[in-house]
């Protein structure tokens, strides 16, 4: 012990880095799973008031997307949610990024569309935290 009262391992464990979490594949699906909903239900809110068929034609999409990622939660093994899921649900992620981005242009300005991007966006960090 030194004179601080401190034991040398405690200092070393101190000392140290803090852990970095462990995510595994299925927790992090799970998670961007829980966004996208959250990006879908506020997506068919405002489909529901708008007019524009672009959005409808995105609410479609993301709804076929979720649908796709919602129903390998289940059915797939842990490596092919590794190897398979993931890629998939981050390359569906940027493809939909990108339409709505197209779709709320400069001409539009649309905040739900906004808030559904970043709901998104979000979903995708949830994903690439696994690389």
């Amino acid at each position: 012990m030194s004179d601080d009262g401190i034991s040398a391992p405690a200092r070393q464990a101190c000392a140290g880095s803090p852990p970095q979490p462990a995510f595994n594949a299925e927790d992090l699906a799970s998670d961007a799973l829980c966004h996208m909903e959250a990006a879908l239900a506020v997506l068919e809110v405002h489909a529901q008031r708008c007019q524009y068929p672009d959005v409808h034609a995105a609410l479609d999409l993301l709804r076929s997307y979720y649908d796709t990622a919602y129903g390998h939660m289940d059915s797939e093994p842990l490596p092919d949610m590794e190897s398979v899921v993931l890629p998939r649900m981050s390359s569906d992620l940027d493809r939909v990024v990108g339409i709505l981005q197209r779709v709320n242009g400069d001409d539009r300005d649309d905040l739900m569309l906004h808030a559904v991007n970043h709901l998104l966006r979000a979903a995708r960090r949830h994903i690439q935290r696994q690389a």
